[in-house]
């Protein structure tokens, strides 16, 4: 749930993103802040995202292997907690 206490059933949104370099990725709130500060050249945000659990990734800035980790990442933070963890780590 965002901080406006609404679900979202997606975890990345390419037509979320009004750019067509970026991905619109699910994250928990309190991580968001962290990734923006840790790594600005892959994560940034955008006003329209202020207040959402939700970071922009650039995707020229990961390669393949990276983008799959983060997207894994990604879903676990708005999957059915059962689920996530029939999920194997790495």
């Amino acid at each position: 749930m965002s901080e406006r206490g609404e679900r979202h059933e997606r975890f990345a949104a390419p037509d979320a993103a009004p750019r067509l370099d970026v991905l619109a990725l699910s994250c928990p709130m309190e991580a968001k802040e962290t990734l923006l500060e840790a790594d600005p050249d892959k994560f940034l945000t955008e006003r329209h995202y202020d207040g959402y659990a939700v970071v922009l990734l650039r995707l020229e800035a990961v390669d393949e292997a990276e983008l799959e980790a983060i997207l894994l990442s990604a879903w676990r933070a708005v999957a059915p907690p059962a689920l996530a963890a029939e999920l194997k780590p790495g």
